[in-house]
């Protein structure tokens, strides 16, 4: 049996998002991250068109973007290489970018090129990006996001997120609350049902650039974390940025960002 990659564990785990060293740390933000890469629409029909987007977190400045893609890989356990070197093409160098799906009769001759079994644009086919970023410092990270492609009726669309509730109250977007040290907070996210779809298992991922998170995945069943302001990030900071990344687990993602002005 291969082993995957590492790249391949992070994606499995934590969808498009980086590894670091400590698993339990991963909610907390330490050093310039890609939380996740946003599609719209994440499922497209042959030759559509998507607008993509990076969701960073960044500690120092990220520098340097380049997204390259490819209509068709080996799969995880192949870290996601195309079925030809030759196909891997870049797209960009921004943060975000227009990405023009290829051709049913272009897809098709590569899905000719494997056995039939394995593929099929009737139940669906895998478009993968990449992308490497590099901070001011040097420091590089590659994340992966899968776009599918398909000729069915209803694709999957984005989940919608539509806000966070803070001790009881709406957490107004651009609306920054103020903790002290040892100050506690539950959160509960506000998405809209109506978008998760059948069969999904949706899922909230926090994230933070100080302070502690009671979990660092909740539910739609079981939506409220708790966050703390305390020393275990082992520095003081004026402010702290919350980031709230949904999943549909279908490759569809929404996001939003809240802030927190530390009192002392």
């Amino acid at each position: 049996m291969k082993i995957p990659d590492i790249r391949v564990l992070c994606l499995l785990s934590l969808m498009a998002i980086s590894c670091g060293d400590d698993f339990v740390k991963q909610s907390l933000i330490t050093y310039s991250r890609v939380l996740a890469i946003k599609a719209e629409p994440p499922e497209v029909a042959p030759s559509g068109t998507i607008e993509v987007s990076a969701f960073t977190a960044e500690i120092s400045p990220i520098v340097k973007y380049q997204w390259t893609g490819c209509p068709l890989t080996k799969g995880p356990y192949e870290g996601f290489a195309c079925v030809a070197p030759e196909l891997e093409i870049p797209l960009g160098d921004q943060k975000e970018l227009t990405l023009q799906i290829p051709s049913e009769e272009f897809i098709q001759a590569l899905i000719n090129m494997l056995p039939e079994s394995l593929f099929s644009l009737e139940e669906g086919v895998d478009y993968y990006l990449r992308l490497v970023t590099t901070d001011q410092h040097g420091k590089g990270m590659e994340s992966f996001k899968r776009i599918r492609i398909s000729k069915k009726e209803k694709k999957n669309m984005n989940p919608q997120l539509l806000g966070v509730i803070a001790n009881g109250v709406t957490w107004m977007e651009g609306q920054a609350i103020s903790m002290r040290e040892g100050d506690e907070v539950n959160l509960i996210p506000v998405a809209n049902a109506l978008s998760f779809e059948e069969g999904e298992e949706p899922f909230f991922s926090w994230f933070a650039d100080g302070g502690w998170f009671e979990s660092t995945r909740t539910s739609p069943e079981f939506p409220e974390n708790l966050f703390r302001i305390g020393k275990k990030d082992g520095e003081e900071k004026e402010s702290i940025t919350l980031y709230l990344v949904l999943n549909d687990g279908e490759g569809g993602v929404d996001f939003l960002t809240r802030s927190i002005k530390v009192v002392f």
